[in-house]
């Protein structure tokens, strides 16, 4: 055993979930990231754009995606019950995401509406998961 007594111990300890909860806050950027990245994307469809200008966002909405992923990976820490949050806010963002590339291609190709309002809703979900892990990590 080691000399330590329960007094440092406890400040060890305290320390170390200190530092825990600090590097953990990365994950508000993922989704930060993911929202802003998704709700360019989307809103470009609506326009009438040069197919290079749409191609771009697109490459734009995949790297960030890639970029986060991989970021997300290489952290040492991650809060707990993360993933679960993660990955339901991902199957209700992907949800809300194919309706509005469904739908908008079918029945709303040039409307610029459809596809701001589409890209505001799937990035507020995405949003609402960042305001989710910073609530999660005040307690």
């Amino acid at each position: 055993m080691n000399d330590m007594d329960a007094g440092d111990r406890l400040s060890d300890a305290q320390r170390m979930a200190a530092r825990v909860h600090r590097r953990s806050r990365w994950t508000v950027r993922v989704y930060a990231a993911i929202g802003t990245a998704g709700v360019i994307y989307i809103t470009i469809c609506g326009f009438e754009v040069p197919n290079l200008v749409f191609q771009a966002a697109f490459v734009l909405w995949i790297g960030t995606v890639c970029a986060a992923t991989i970021y997300a990976k290489r952290q040492p820490v991650e809060p707990r019950g993360y993933r679960r949050r993660f990955n339901r806010t991902v199957a209700v963002w992907f949800v809300v995401w194919m309706v509005v590339f469904i739908v908008g291609f079918a029945f709303f190709r040039h409307q610029p509406a459809w596809w701001v309002g589409g890209g505001v809703v799937s990035a507020l979900i995405m949003y609402g998961g960042a305001y989710r892990e910073i609530r999660e990590a005040r307690r």
